[in-house]
Parts: structure tokens; C-alpha cells; sequence
């Protein structure tokens, strides 16, 4: 706890900056109350850039009106784990203008000496919490040579705006440790504040705008696509990500449910997210030919027998809101529990596979083209250019007409960390993508998906199987006529 001294001292810091701080909720204490959870989940007016699958610690519920976040800056059960936190600034800063950052934060055993902070023009998006691919504006460290005691401590940097900054993200832009004994590392922030050294004039109406409209985003544990910028109106309608259709692949349906589809980490499904389940897997009743499987997958414990107890469970649960709800029946379905080998995201899936119904179905033909692993660098997204030659014979097969839609999409083996992986599939198919554009500009790309290890082609447990498995898809879409 803050000593009643420092606290008084740095409130006198802070009262003189405060009419001109940039950043809104700077201190934490406004607490936003999500409306699908009904709870004090985050604080108004910052956010995580990879809400899907990262949270920021904080402490709303607890009676105080000292609120901190945590961000976690290194994990040792997941190295690659980089959560960030982001908010807009209520004025955009002025280029070539003088600011000081100001940060009032924890020093203690556990906690990290450093703070990177990232301002930019436009607004940063995760799918999955990695490294962001970027230099910090400013990297504050908690450098002392008086070696300061455990405690709160106020650090401060200044720097000069190299553009017209209009957003913030702060936590750990370094790239994943190498340590052999990685460790838990966690940056506790109590306040933080930008403010102008050279004056600047402060459009009070602007502020105002910006931060209401920040304040009436209630849905926090939600995704704003990435064209919504957080002060445009078109934030209400969000990405529904706790359900996703991953494939639609001749007549297979494959649907991802993630974690947040159940409330925090009991069974029981969030009445919230629910509907939405009706509205991803079409499949009606009448039409079930096949059996429906219903997997879960779950690590919330080194214990193999508990978590797929929990995956087990998890998937009734599903299975009986299709039956209650969908009008589905119990023999429809085949229910299974897994243990995942290692931390990672709990999730269900929804695999149904239909013969197709006695009617004709107009379907539009496709082609697909794979692009081996051989053609990247080793465990890279870069392509080799000693091998364009042979891509470019691959992509010979594009036809050049009108009308042709790809859909790129990256996998990889499950050598790593889900994460890792995810990402590494998704930088590879955006890798693919540009080269497509280059080469192919009459096609158009609607879709550009990373998988990771999800959707294997063979067997992992041999090294052929592994490199059948590190891939690029590109299917191709022929125009219906």
C-alpha cells in the first residue's frame, strides 16, 4: 500500500499536470461495469489490444480509490505472452511539440524496472497477445542511484512528437525472453499521465467528445473491428468472438468456442454470449445425417484426468443448449473431453459433417493451392527468394479472370506454444498475401487467416507429417458463372 507521504507528495505532482493530461482515466479509479458480465472488469477507457484471448489485471472490485492495473510483462508457462494495454488520447498531440510521461508505479521483488510506451496515429489490433512488431516512443525505466525502496515511486521521461499522436499502448515490446529459468514478471501502474512542455492549447470540447464516447463502450471483454476506430459511433456493433466458423469446407462445418462462451471458469454457458451460438451453427435438426462430435479441450491443471473432466463437462453443456434450444437430439451428438498437452486456450469445438440433402445446392467450384514450408525461411514468415521460381509456378495456377476471390491461410505443426504457433501461421499467410497482390493484382483476397496448429493434414508425431502440416492455403474461388 502507498504511504499517506507519498501519496500527498504526488498528488501535489499531480494536480498541477492534471488540467492538461492527455490521457483519460489516468489514474485508474472510474471503473467501467461490463454489461455482459455485470461486473467491475476494467477500467473506463482502456482497453486490451487482443481482448479475444488477453486480460488486463485490475482491482475494481475492491472499495478503494486507489485503482491499479497490472500487465503481466513475462510469463515463464508462455514466453511469447505479450499483453498490451491501449487508450486515445483526448487531444491529439502536436508534432514537433515537447511532452513529459509520467508514471506512478510499484517497485517490488516481482516487479518489472522498465515500461515500454507506444504512440501512434492510428489504432493498434491483436488477434492473439505477441510481440508488437514496433519501437516504444518512449522506454521509461525505474533507474534510481539512490536504489529506491519497495514501495511507490514516480518515474518521468520527456520526448518530442515525431507525428500527430492520437494513441497509447504501454507494456513490453521486447522480444520474448531466452532465459533458461524464465520467470513472472508484472508491472503494477497506479497513474500515468502526458502532458505538454511547451504548450499546447487544450480543445476541451474534443476531450469531452472522446472521452463519452470511450466511457459508453461498456462491452470490454468484446472486439472492435479494426476499421471502428474507438472514437468513431460504428463501435456499437462488435465482432462476436466467443464463436467463430473457422472452415466451411464442402460439407463440413467446423465452429470454435472460446472460453468466454462459459461463465469465468465454471460449465455454466454465459447467458450473454448464448444466442450467438444459434446464430453460428445453422445446422438445423431435420438436416442431421451424420453424428455431430462435440470436443472439448481444456488445461487448468497439470492432472490429465481433471481437465478432461472439465472438457467433458463443458461440452455437455453445449450439447444440452443445442437440445433445449435448438430442438437437436442427444443422439446427435458425440461428446469427448480432452487434455491439452500444455497451457494453453480452452476451447470446444463443433465438428458436423452432413451428406448433402437430396435437393440440388448450387456450390461455387474451388481450387486450392498449397504452398509447402520449404518455400519460407526456417521458422520465419519471410519467403526464401531462392525459391520464387518455384512459388511462382504455384501460383501459376490462379486463373487470370475476372471474378477469382482467395482465401489465404496459414498452419503450422504443434511444435511450441499455441500461441506462437498462431501467430507464426497468420504472419505466413499475410507473407503469401503480399506476394499474391504483386504477382496477381486482378484476384481479389477476402479472407486472411492464421490456424496455428489447429487443423492438421497428417500426423505430428513424425517429421513428414510435421512439414505436410506447415503450410499455406490458398483457396481459390470461382466467379458463379
Amino acid at each position: 500500500m502507498k504511504s499517506i507521504l507519498t501519496t500527498l507528495l504526488l498528488c501535489c505532482s499531480w494536480m498541477s499536470v492534471f488540467a492538461q493530461n492527455l490521457l483519460p482515466n489516468p489514474g485508474f479509479n472510474e471503473v467501467n461495469i461490463c454489461i455482459e458480465y455485470a461486473a467491475k472488469c476494467a477500467p473506463r477507457a482502456w482497453y486490451p489490444t487482443a481482448p479475444f484471448f488477453s486480460k488486463v489485471i485490475y482491482n475494481g472490485e475492491i472499495p478503494s480509490n486507489n485503482h491499479s492495473v497490472t500487465l503481466i510483462m513475462e510469463n515463464r508457462a508462455n514466453t511469447s505472452f505479450r499483453p498490451y494495454y491501449k487508450t486515445q488520447l483526448l487531444n491529439p498531440l502536436q508534432k514537433g511539440t515537447r511532452y513529459k510521461l509520467e508514471v506512478f508505479w510499484l517497485n517490488t521483488a516481482n516487479a518489472s524496472t522498465f515500461l515500454d510506451i507506444k504512440l501512434d496515429t492510428t489504432e493498434t489490433f491483436q488477434d492473439i497477445p505477441v510481440q508488437l512488431a514496433a519501437t516504444p516512443t518512449v522506454h521509461l525505466t525505474k533507474s534510481s542511484p539512490d536504489k529506491p525502496k519497495e514501495g511507490w515511486i514516480t518515474s518521468t521521461a520527456t520526448f518530442t512528437a515525431a507525428e500527430n499522436y492520437r494513441y497509447l499502448v504501454m507494456g513490453n515490446f521486447s522480444a520474448p525472453t531466452t532465459a533458461k529459468h524464465p520467470r513472472d514478471l508484472y508491472c503494477y501502474i497506479d497513474s500515468i499521465a502526458v502532458t505538454p512542455l511547451d504548450g499546447q492549447t487544450y480543445n476541451t470540447a474534443m476531450a469531452d467528445s472522446i472521452r463519452k464516447l470511450l466511457y459508453n463502450d461498456r462491452w470490454r471483454h468484446s472486439y472492435s473491428s479494426p476499421s471502428a476506430s474507438l472514437n468513431q459511433a460504428a463501435l456499437k456493433p462488435k465482432l462476436q468472438l466467443p464463436l467463430r466458423v473457422i472452415q466451411r469446407s464442402g460439407k463440413c462445418d467446423t465452429v470454435v468456442i472460446s472460453p468466454e462462451f462459459f461463465s469465468g471458469n465454471r460449465k455454466e454457458i454465459n447467458d450473454v454470449y448464448a444466442d450467438q451460438l444459434g446464430s453460428v451453427f445453422t445446422l438445423k435438426p431435420e438436416d442431421v445425417r451424420e453424428k455431430i462430435y462435440i470436443s472439448g479441450y481444456s488445461y487448468r491443471k497439470p492432472n490429465s484426468q481433471y481437465n478432461e473432466i472439465i472438457a467433458t463437462d463443458r461440452a455437455n453443456e453445449v450439447a444440452k443448449y443445442l437440445v433445449y434450444n435448438m430442438g437437436f437430439s442427444f443422439d446427435d451428438f458425440v461428446i469427448t473431453g480432452y487434455s491439452r498437452l500444455h497451457p494453453g486456450i480452452d476451447s470446444i469445438e463443433i465438428i458436423s459433417c452432413q451428406s448433402a440433402v437430396e435437393k440440388p445446392v448450387p456450390v461455387a467450384k474451388t481450387d486450392t493451392l498449397v504452398i509447402p514450408d520449404i518455400l519460407f525461411k526456417f521458422d520465419s514468415s519471410a519467403l526464401n527468394q531462392l525459391l520464387y521460381a518455384s512459388l511462382d509456378s504455384l501460383l501459376r495456377h490462379i486463373p487470370a479472370i475476372p471474378g477469382i476471390q482467395l482465401a489465404i491461410t496459414g498452419h503450422t505443426d504443434n511444435k511450441g506454444t499455441a500461441l506462437y504457433n498462431m501467430d507464426l501461421s497468420m504472419r505466413r499467410a499475410v507473407s503469401v498475401a503480399e506476394y499474391v497482390r504483386r504477382k496477381h493484382p486482378q484476384s481479389a483476397i477476402t479472407a486472411i487467416n492464421g490456424m496455428g496448429e489447429s487443423m492438421p493434414v497428417a500426423d505430428n508425431s513424425t517429421s513428414q507429417g510435421r512439414q505436410k502440416n506447415r503450410r499455406v492455403e490458398i483457396i481459390i474461388f470461382y466467379p458463379d458463372h
